[in-house]
């Protein structure tokens, strides 16, 4: 078994919890340095990563630290002799202070902070790190010549992971070693290295217990090949192009030029898709000429053109790439890359449901053209100067310093607002990710700071480009706190912000659930005027028309509501869309959202819905379906010389496997009259298995709701029917009759060895079953979790606290390692189950019972320590198994398995032989979001789906293991 050679990781923390950790950790250093600052380089990730976000955070750009409160401060990054970056802090009342360098710091970097009186300096050391997830003994080398190991004593050198701490010595060449083999794992886990130098500031290397990043590399823990994106730093459904969206949150009317043009802040493609015109005169004078409405072609009608692609885009180098700032892959975990003036990210790159995710916008134009648009994860404004006629460049940037920025309150998080910064990014699972921006007759800009439950107002300094520091602040009373609240004059997450030419400015309070009113003058902190009446819930969007009338999306109630003189007029119901509201000139409403994955136009005087752009089909499918695109996808096997798997509503192959490339395309389909028809909500084709009779064996929910097991016949062509159908209630060995739940297509499946047998989990009825003589005569003759035909509920009854060896709870995937031990996934979607997995001995499973043999308890479980009635799971430096998945062996007893990432780990583990050693051996370093399914192929090559982000993932020969 050789070593694993890890990399230097960059770690993120979440900013709240993060600080917290770190005043924890610091807190002596603090106290003995009361008055003087105190530097600390990089983010300390000793305790793992506790909620937050990349985003939100940062890790290695950070430089954060302890100071007298109140005490401004100047921090430099110098690198090579050069100056690379300059930020400027404010130590806050608890005398700390965070900024992010918007540049990554490196080893042999000089940080030097200064207070205006006094400069301070620290050199990074290098430090590097090797872990051999096996033996779990970490060596690198550090500043040499450390001997104390008396914690927090200067010139000390400490190693944290895995929830154990070590005081390291290093030799006169700075050589270490630190034995970490009395933990029972370190793979895939991260910690950190915490050099305190001599004058007692400190220095963190975040350690990330992978293979060093690679591709192409046989054997090692990064992926070679994907499919379904055309690289790895694509992770959105589909395939991405100019005609199609992913869940578009707000669209802008730009009334400056005729035609209006038309911006859709195509979120979760992380992009502004814009449009100068949406179609062409039909007849008159105009005939054939460009046009938005119907005033744009007197005496005729703008012909709408539903499938135009986009004419510019905004945030991605072409229409067909999505990447969050360049790669949302996270191929960098845990830190990400920088932004840029040509990036965007309107999706999370650690993201758990794709589908879910995105954020919304409220955009804006000045009469010039230029258009001012919240870049919401890089928590900053961007201005385009006229990108129809210029370039597609940001040209101006407002929360940040420069283009490079990225985090919240320019890395201070919520201790640090000012006059300068923006904070709309929430962590995830936390706020509402909507934001706005306004101009207003003076060129002022207005911006919904929404995590910082303000809004901000940047005033025109005369030269057509607002400041880059605010001169009013609502919603606060100064420009350095953040609180929420329901006072005229507070805010609780303002999403959305309009003001009229004559100065009225209008707040979306989201989670407030009111709009409020603020009428000039205007001073820092003031009341609302008053509140919009009307019943008003959670507010995302807001769009003026060109006669100051004002629409209110109103998402908690699914309406649009039209004010006239703050009257409520005009209401379009049972619409569901998000973000910002466009309004032409002739006052047709504009909106988008998830539900239908297009513009659509709400058509004045009436507001039917006349006409879409961006159009879908009738499902809503997230961008275009093609030969390679995927869209989630629960199933996979290697049979017959083929890839298979089962992409929702088709059944898609690749021949010669073992061959593939990048984004190829698939070479048949089942299921679908081509690869361009795809069904969102109706038939799904789910896990799979074949057998050695050349059967492949697949778990069907037709259109009506009902479950069934197709036979087909390898290898599979396209277009073919199956030539075996199971369908419930099936006979009971023994007597009786057998049916299964309408949940029954989210189980597992495996073909038994040497059996005309297939073995099945049903979730809603929490048990594992297997049918005998499936190809000829099946007959039920094996349950599992239940120990009566009739029982059907969760742990026999006992519910979801009460586990024991012979129950079940919403069982998933289930397989057989290659000595025909069966493993069960006990545990489904999301959070469903008792999050185990069980193994139950070849041995003690009947081959031909006389009748049907109930309850037979397991002879192991996994991730609870032996223990069979536990029903949580243990700590993740315990034990990673939370959550588990399908699990896939190879003929080296090597264990392949994904967890939950909202329970588990983000990246399988690999296991060497689970029956002797139950803890993993080491991680593929791929940042998954669901891994459902893995096979080995007999090349020992591993295929893994990443559910949420529609892609396969291939690891060439595993078998080094």
């Amino acid at each position: 078994m050789r070593p694993r050679v890890v990399a230097i990781g960059l770690v993120l923390l979440g900013t709240a919890s993060a600080l917290l950790i770190e005043v924890a950790c610091n807190s002596v250093a603090h106290s003995l340095h009361s008055g003087n600052t105190i530097i600390n380089i990089r983010r300390d990730t000793s305790f793992g990563i506790p909620l937050g976000s990349v985003h939100s955070t940062g890790i290695s750009q950070i430089v954060w630290g302890y100071a007298s409160s109140g005490t401004s401060l100047t921090i430099t990054l110098k690198r090579d002799g050069s100056t690379i970056s300059v930020r400027n802090g404010i130590a806050d009342q608890g005398s700390s202070y965070s900024v992010s360098m918007d540049r990554f710091i490196e080893d042999g970097d000089i940080v030097l902070v200064s207070d205006g009186v006094t400069e301070r300096t620290i050199e990074v050391p290098d430090m590097t790190y090797y872990v051999n997830t096996v033996s779990r003994i970490i060596t690198g080398t550090a500043p040499a010549s450390i001997t104390t190991t008396t914690w927090g004593s200067p010139h000390s050198l400490q190693i944290s992971i895995g929830g154990a701490t070590r005081q390291i010595t290093t030799t006169v060449n700075g050589e270490f070693i630190a034995d970490f083999s009395d933990r029972p794992y370190l793979a895939g886990l991260v910690g950190a290295m915490h050099y305190r130098t001599p004058e007692g500031d400190n220095v963190y290397k975040p350690i990330f217990a992978v293979e060093p990043f690679s591709r192409g590399k046989l054997g090692d823990g990064w992926a070679d090949v994907v499919l379904g994106k055309p690289d790895f730093s694509e992770i959105v459904f589909n395939e991405v192009t100019g005609k199609r969206l992913f869940n578009p949150q707000g669209v802008f009317l730009d009334r400056s030029a005729q035609p209006n043009r038309l911006y859709v802040y195509d979120a979760g493609n992380s992009r502004v898709l814009g449009l100068s015109h949406l179609g062409v005169c039909r007849s008159g004078g105009e005939a054939g000429n460009n046009c938005t409405s119907d005033s744009d072609c007197p005496g005729s009608m703008c012909q709408i053109e539903a499938d135009r692609s986009a004419d510019i885009v905004l945030g991605q180098s072409s229409f067909s790439s999505s990447a969050c700032n360049g790669d949302s892959g996270y191929q960098m975990y845990p830190d990400v890359p920088l932004a840029n003036a040509e990036t965007f990210c309107g999706l999370r790159e650690e993201q758990m449901s794709v589908s879910e995710g995105g954020s919304g916008a409220t955009m804006a134009t000045d009469p010039q053209g230029n258009l001012y648009v919240p870049d919401f994860f890089n928590n900053r404004i961007l201005r385009y100067d006229n990108p129809f006629i210029n370039d597609r460049v940001a040209d101006y940037v407002w929360g940040q310093v420069d283009f490079a920025g990225i985090f919240c309150n320019q890395g201070a998080g919520d201790i640090g607002p000012n006059s300068t910064s923006l904070c709309l990014a929430p962590p995830p699972g936390n706020g509402d990710l909507r934001a706005g921006v306004a101009i207003d007759t003076g060129g002022y800009l207005w911006v919904t700071d929404s995590r910082n439950n303000r809004v901000l107002r940047f005033p025109n300094l005369g030269n057509g480009v607002p400041s880059q520091e605010a001169n009013l602040v609502l919603g606060q009373p100064n420009f350095n706190t953040v609180a929420s609240g329901s006072g005229l004059n507070q805010m609780h997450n303002p999403a959305s912000i309009q003001v009229t030419d004559d100065g009225a400015v209008y707040v979306a309070d989201s989670l407030g659930d009111r709009v409020l009113v603020f009428i000039p003058p205007f001073s820092n902190g003031m009341n609302a005027t008053r509140i919009l009446a009307g019943d008003i819930q959670r507010p995302t969007g807001l769009g003026l028309d060109s006669d100051g009338g004002l629409w209110v999306n109103d998402n908690g109630h699914d309406r649009f509501v039209h004010y006239v003189n703050e009257t409520p007029q005009e209401i379009i119901t049972g619409v569901d869309e998000e973000g910002g509201l466009g309004v032409d000139r002739d006052g047709n409403v504009y909106s988008a959202g998830w539900m239908h994955q297009e513009v659509r136009r709400h058509s004045a005087p009436g507001y039917s819905i006349g006409s879409v752009v961006f159009g879908q089909n009738s499902s809503g499918i997230a961008n275009a379906t093609t030969s390679r695109s995927l869209y989630g996808g629960h199933g996979l096997e290697i049979a017959g010389g083929q890839l298979i798997h089962g992409d929702e509503s088709r059944l898609l192959f690749w021949n010669n496997p073992w061959n593939l490339s990048n984004y190829q395309a698939a070479d048949g389909i089942i299921g679908a009259p081509d690869f361009e028809t795809r069904d969102r909500w109706g038939q799904r084709f789910q896990r799979m298995r074949a057998d050695d009779q050349g059967r492949l064996w697949v778990l069907f929910k037709n259109n009506s709701s009902v479950t069934s097991i197709l036979g087909y016949q390898l290898p599979l062509t396209s277009g073919a029917s199956p030539t075996t159908t199971i369908s419930a209630p099936l006979p009971v060995l023994g007597g009786g009759e057998f049916t299964w739940s309408s949940d029954f297509f989210l189980g597992g499946i495996d073909v038994q060895a040497d059996c005309d047998c297939l073995w099945l989990s049903d979730e809603g009825y929490n048990r594992v079953f297997r049918i005998r003589n499936a190809s000829t005569q099946p007959v039920v003759d094996v349950i599992l979790g239940q120990l009566s035909l009739s029982e059907t509920e969760c742990n026999q009854g006992r519910g979801r606290n009460y586990p024991a060896a012979d129950s079940l709870c919403h069982p998933g995937a289930l397989a057989f390692d290659t000595e025909g031990n069966l493993y069960v996934a006990d545990h489904n979607l999301e959070f469903d189950g008792n999050l185990r997995l069980l193994e139950w001995d070849v041995g003690i499973l009947p081959t031909s019972p006389s009748s049907a043999v109930f309850g037979i308890p397991a002879t192991r479980v996994f991730g609870r320590n032996g223990n069979f009635t536990e029903p949580n799971c243990l700590s993740s430096w315990q034990d990673p198994m939370c959550g588990p998945w399908e699990p896939a062996f190879d003929t080296l007893e090597l264990m392949v398995i994904g967890f939950n990432g909202y329970l588990g780990p983000r990246f399988p583990m690999i296991y060497q032989n689970p029956l002797t050693n139950p803890y993993p051996i080491t991680a593929l370093g791929d940042f998954h979001s669901m891994p459902l399914s893995a096979r080995f192929d007999q090349l020992g090559n591993l295929y893994v789906i990443d559910h949420n982000r529609s892609r396969i993932l291939i690891y060439r020969n595993r078998q080094p293991f």
